[in-house]
């Protein structure tokens, strides 16, 4: 059994990563539990801490290996229970951000976390200090967990540190909050902001996007400012020089640096972004169309895609048809997000989103069970968010390559210059809050206010060519940016991922079969070879020969492809 060796940031633990599983083995048949039938009940600590008092007690007494293993089990038991609970609150509260009784149960249980982290933590460094340090770690553990949780008595997780995430989960409910309650008037009162943009289109549309964003720039501003101060006062009490270093290190153990990002964004910007400009100068969107897409029919696409791939994909899509394992309908107030977790007492991963009702939802549908197969095969493995992303975003790709034949050519067509664009706009768009954030990040909180991260963002955008010189419209646009408020730091690992993902689908488009049949056997994290689990993106390069993104020479060949994709010759 493996444990959780870092505590990543709090909510990301829950809304993508949190829990504790084991593998499976595909050839046996899963059996789930409906979600229907998974009940809320708050959870407590009390269990956890029973459990860390009756492992350091039995530790004291010297008792056996086996009675050792079987309290830590009732550690990780306890754990995932109390887990689980609070990522079903963390659903119900995107259900529907106006629910009082959800946003109180999700606060609850984020402010409980670092506590519940706290103790776990306690736990391990009770072990690797005992005299069965040693053989839990051959036995239970991980190879080095007794150099890592040996040293000293003090735990990371000290009062000071859960002070400061208890208040970092405060702030962000309190975002939910605004974004929950907002209200514009349109000129016949006040109405909620969320549910009236459902009923506008054009000039209507447009005037109540800035009749909330002046209403509300200064609020977001001071959230967005006060949880800056709160993650880098974490950084501090951690021992790192930033926030930044903290996340990349600490929260996402990435294995690249914050500086080796920094020249990839420069890349970029100045590779990239030219096609960027040549592509959306050309108005791609005019031969572009949307249609309708109800939720059997969303279902049916994705079931007809996973089949087409066939092996854990299809095994994965009937797993999450079965149990119902997913929430792709329309809601009042509900977050406009999507995302996949994992029920780590049920062993079960969940998919949620919020349609637009079109051919989009296709896309985002994709995306998300592609985190679900990775999860679904690996038991929520934790190891590398940017390896995660490389399974979702291929999944985009190569479920449109595994529809040909499925769909109406012309439908196929339509989605794949879809997805081709959504590319462009990933660099673009994920490369320009990516950079907003790092800039935000090496400032001093002080110096800030609502007018200066405004600037920010029109810089930005416009270096990476969202708007032009005279164009203020995203100025304020990073207010509607959810992973600045809750998953800090996340962003680079987009366009990193989606390099690896793009160049399945270049094999994919090279011989038919080939991208699909190596993104199944990259599913299987464990080589059968060597025994050794793959834990980032170095490692699967490493592996399968793919060009490491940040490969002097990588991005052009990027810029390339994809211009030769919308047949502008040579944009490099």
């Amino acid at each position: 059994m493996t444990l959780i060796k870092r505590f990543t940031a709090l909510l990301l633990c829950v809304l993508l990563l949190g829990g504790m599983g084991r593998a499976w083995a595909l050839d046996e048949e899963r059996v789930g539990t409906p979600f229907g039938e998974i009940v809320y009940c708050r959870p407590s600590l009390t269990a956890m801490q029973n459990a860390v008092d009756a492992l350091e007690e039995a530790l004291a007494r010297g008792e056996s290996l086996a009675r050792l293993e079987q309290l830590l089990d009732e550690i990780v038991e306890a754990y995932d229970s109390f887990n689980t609970m609070a990522t079903l609150a963390e659903i119900e509260n995107y259900r529907d951000l106006g629910d009082a009784y959800w946003q109180q149960e999700s606060a609850w249980c984020g402010e409980q976390l670092g506590a519940l982290q706290q103790l776990l933590d306690e736990a391990y460094g009770a072990c690797a200090r005992s005299a069965s340090g040693e053989a839990l770690e051959n036995e239970y553990f991980w190879p080095g967990f007794v150099e890592e949780y040996g040293d000293g008595n003090e735990t990371l997780y000290t009062d000071a540190l859960l002070a400061l995430m208890q208040e970092e989960n405060r702030l962000v409910s309190e975002y939910r909050a605004l974004l929950a309650d907002a209200t514009v008037d349109l000129g016949q009162g006040e109405v909620n902001y969320r549910e009236i943009l459902a009923t506008l289109d054009g000039d209507e549309l447009t005037r109540a996007e800035e009749l909330y964003s002046r209403k509300y720039n200064a609020a977001f501003a001071d959230l967005y400012l006060r949880l800056l101060r709160t993650r880098q006062q974490q950084a501090r009490e951690l021992g790192y020089e930033d926030y930044a270093a903290m996340a990349y290190d600490f929260n996402y153990e990435r294995d690249y640096t914050a500086a080796q990002a920094e020249d990839y964004l420069k890349s970029i910007r100045e590779e990239l972004i030219p096609v960027y400009r040549a592509v959306m100068a050309s108005d791609p969107y005019a031969g572009v169309y949307y249609d309708y897409v109800d939720e059997e029919t969303l279902l049916g696409i994705l079931d007809a895609a996973a089949a087409a791939i066939g092996g854990a994909a299809e095994e994965a899509c009937d797993f999450m048809l079965r149990y119902g394992l997913y929430d792709v309908s329309p809601g009042r107030n509900k977050a406009d997000l999507s995302f996949q977790v994992y029920l780590s007492v049920y062993d079960e991963p969940y998919v949620f989103m919020n349609p637009y009702g079109d051919s989009e939802d296709i896309l985002t549908l994709c995306h998300e069970f592609g985190h679900f197969t990775d999860t679904f095969c690996n038991s929520n493995a934790i190891e590398s968010i940017d390896l995660a992303e490389v399974y979702s975003q291929a999944s985009e790709y190569l479920s449109l390559c595994a529809l040909r034949g499925v769909l109406p050519e012309g439908e196929l067509e339509n989605l794949l210059r879809l997805k081709l664009l959504d590319t462009l706009e990933l660099y673009a768009q994920q490369g320009a809050w990516a950079a907003f954030e790092s800039a935000v990040y090496a400032s001093d909180p002080d110096a800030l206010n609502a007018e200066g991260l405004n600037a920010l963002s029109l810089r930005v955008c416009r270096e990476y060519g969202l708007c032009e010189e005279g164009d203020e419209t995203y100025a304020m646009l990073w207010m509607e940016v959810p992973h600045l408020f809750e998953q800090p730091m996340y962003i680079i690992s987009y366009p990193v991922s989606n390099d690896l993902a793009l160049q399945l689908y270049a094999m994919e488009r090279e011989e038919k079969g080939s991208g699909a049949a190596r993104y199944l056997q990259m599913l299987e994290r464990c080589d059968p070879g060597s025994g050794e689990t793959l834990t980032g993106i170095a490692e699967l390069i490493e592996r399968y020969g793919f060009e490491d993104p940040f490969a002097e020479g990588r991005i052009p060949k990027t810029a390339a492809l994809l211009a030769e994709a919308f047949g502008l010759g040579d944009q490099t």
